[in-house]
């Protein structure tokens, strides 16, 4: 049988021989296991292109742009004052000079450094400092109408009349989520802030305010020139946002929306889906670190993107390490496989950091037995002299 990361490479080469596989997250709250669902998703679609031959470029998209909804769960309450303000503006929960932004992304990045994902890492805020974004966000303004009928025909929501595919940001109060646009000459926006009475105007050239969710997602497709893309499955929902972006990647800028890969939620046993603002996680950074990386990349790359898993955060990594090590000893025949078992070459490969196959079988230690070990050994060294004699 053919690996789903393989299947899907092989038909994106069937479309044409360079692609962009993109990922996208918002760095709101604690990255949790089930956003390594995403990353780890590309990842492995990536790695399949190339090891087909084709190019292939993975980027991450970090959504620093977006504003802070609410506080999450465990964070000051004064924090409250930031509500609506683009995140990467927010300061960190910690006191530090960081940004709220940056004080989640950090932690994340390491432990993807440590899963051997590298996608290139774009914060949105930075696309629209630059200005990248300029030339679309004329676009989209002046196809206003064509987008209200897009999203309404989608959606079957009727949106105001004097909507508008831009949320500029308040110069007075620094909010997005509260500023309605009057009109917009040339590259200005003119606005008035229903949070703080303020009237004003904004140059798109630079930093200024961002498009909504389902603009600017299809806006990201057509600046990157992606070509397939990974994304939870409400978006996958019919008359959600891969509906309405690919009308509107059609419609407006005549190009095609990326491959689709939805994937279904991680759950948290007993507890149900994870959610940084309720304080529902096992966070990325905590799983990785107690765990092998081999046997974090072997849990999201062995089962189907939308196979449905509920997440045991103590036996489960338990029994996903024996299961890996299994993987390992049929990989380099050490026993037979048993039944249930695919694709157990592709898997194992996926499953390395670096992608390189060890020479030789690692040593097969039993997670269960070395807990046992490093309560019964004196100290690290009297603990590997017993490995040493038993192995």
């Amino acid at each position: 049988m053919t690996h789903w990361a393989e299947e899907v490479a092989r038909e994106l080469l069937k479309i044409g021989e360079r692609h962009v596989i993109s990922t996208g997250i918002s760095p709101s709250g604690t990255f949790h296991v089930g956003h390594l669902r995403e990353i780890l998703t590309g990842d492995a679609i990536y790695r399949a292109v190339v090891k087909l031959g084709g190019d292939a470029r993975f980027i991450f998209l970090v959504d620093d742009a977006d504003p802070l909804r609410k506080v999450p769960a465990g964070v000051d309450e004064s924090f409250k004052e930031y509500i609506g303000v683009p995140i990467w503006q927010v300061p960190s929960p910690d006191g530090s000079s960081k940004s709220w932004s940056e004080y989640h992304l950090e932690p994340f990045l390491e432990v993807l450094n440590d899963l051997g994902a590298s996608p290139e890492v774009i914060r949105t805020s930075r696309i629209y400092k630059n200005g990248e974004f300029k030339d679309i966000i004329l676009t989209v303004l002046r196809n206003r109408e064509r987008l209200m009928r897009i999203l309404e025909d989608v959606t079957g929501r009727r949106l105001p009349e004097d909507w508008y595919p831009f949320m500029p940001q308040c110069t007075s109060c620094k909010r997005i989520d509260s500023t309605r646009v009057l009109s917009f000459e040339g590259e200005y926006v003119y606005y008035k802030c229903s949070a703080c009475g303020h009237e004003g105007k904004v140059s798109v050239s630079s930093w200024a305010g961002k498009m909504p969710w389902r603009v600017e997602w299809p806006a990201k497709w057509r600046l990157f020139e992606v070509t397939c893309e990974p994304f939870g499955k409400d978006h996958a929902a019919a008359g959600g946002s891969y509906d309405s972006g690919s009308r509107i990647i059609r419609e407006v800028f005549e190009r095609e929306p990326p491959y689709p890969v939805p994937y279904e939620w991680f759950m948290l046993k007993g507890k149900g889906a994870m959610s940084s603002s309720k304080g529902v996680v096992v966070s990325a950074y905590d799983f990785v670190k107690a765990n092998i990386p081999q046997v974090v990349r072997f849990l999201y790359v062995k089962y189907l993107p939308m196979t449905h898993v509920e997440f045991d955060p103590i036996w489960g990594s338990l029994n996903v390490y024996d299961e890996y090590k299994q993987y390992e000893r049929v990989y380099f025949k050490l026993e037979e496989p048993t039944h249930g078992m695919k694709d157990v070459e592709y898997i194992y490969w996926l499953s390395q950091p670096d992608g390189k196959i060890p020479e030789r079988p690692p040593i097969q230690l039993p997670y269960r037995h070395a807990v046992v070990l490093v309560q019964i050994a004196k100290d690290f060294d009297h603990f590997l002299e017993i490995l040493r004699r038993q192995y």
